[in-house]
């Protein structure tokens, strides 16, 4: 089977599969009609694709199977952690950077609580280079983080049994996304 059946195939599978949800029908937001597109998928990736080509002028199709947010999604569960600590990858702390803005940004837009800062302890035993490599990183994209001496740690953090434990990071920023909940708000 080459490439083409294989999607045709695939597509008129979901299409014809009771359960398939049709979140998003919509016109484009601006009124001006550039094309028609499918996005496959509504989880995190699926629901923001087809909210921004919306923005930009497509006419939007959103298909999933299991609906917005689902247990199958990888992105469909009732919690995430969003964080900068990512080593040397640059591109994801600048990502991770860009969407605290959007988070925020869409919270107020949409009177929703789509995220909450909590912050982020990180605990090395052993070797802590991958934290040590992400902290320039980090705090040059804007998001505050700082090694925390083991004695800083015990007088914040009194409950937490630090036997074992090398090196710590705090990153103030990194909170909670309710995964679920925030794939819904998007559709909506």
């Amino acid at each position: 089977m080459n490439r083409r059946n294989f999607i045709k195939s695939s597509l008129i599978s979901l299409i014809s599969t009771k359960s398939l949800t049709v979140a998003n029908a919509k016109t484009n937001l601006n009124g001006k009609k550039k094309g028609n597109i499918a996005v496959v998928g509504a989880g995190a990736f699926g629901g923001w694709t087809a909210y921004h080509l919306l923005r930009k002028g497509y006419s939007v199709t959103l298909l999933d199977v299991f609906g917005p947010g689902n247990s199958r999604a990888s992105s469909g569960g009732d919690s995430r952690v969003i964080r900068g600590i990512y080593g040397e990858d640059k591109i994801y702390v600048d990502l991770v950077a860009r969407s605290f803005k959007l988070w925020k940004r869409y919270q107020k837009q949409w009177h929703q609580s789509l995220y909450s800062p909590t912050g982020a302890l990180w605990f090395f035993q052993i070797d802590d280079i991958y934290a040590q490599k992400s902290l320039p990183i980090v705090n040059k994209a804007g998001l505050k983080s700082e090694q925390l001496s083991k004695a800083e740690v015990e007088k914040r953090y009194p409950q937490i049994n630090l036997s074992g434990l090398k090196s710590f990071y705090y990153e103030h920023e990194a909170g909670y996304l309710p995964a679920r909940h925030c794939c819904q708000v998007v559709l909506e």
